[in-house]
């Protein structure tokens, strides 16, 4: 009786891994600028809010502002990281 087993392949070939689609360079930059208008767009939004007495909503711009401004950092920082690395 024959027992079929899995055999290791003894010359593994080692590749790059292949970079998601998501994490390419140009997706992250079009991410990165789209970030960076919402965080214009949100200011615009506190200026208006303060101008015309919205006081009690105003942290719905200054929410859309502080998390489209960090995704803008992270962005910016994972692409510095690759460009200096290259």
């Amino acid at each position: 009786i024959k027992i079929a087993s899995m055999h290791i392949d003894n010359n593994p070939m080692f590749r790059k891994i292949p970079v998601p689609w998501y994490d390419s360079n140009v997706i992250c930059i079009v991410a990165a600028s789209l970030a960076l208008a919402v965080s214009l767009f949100s200011i615009i939004g506190m200026h208006v809010g303060l101008t015309y007495s919205y006081i009690p909503i105003i942290w719905i711009p200054v929410l859309l502002c502080v998390l489209s401004t960090s995704v803008f950092i992270s962005l910016v920082i994972r692409l510095a990281r690759r460009w200096k690395t290259r």
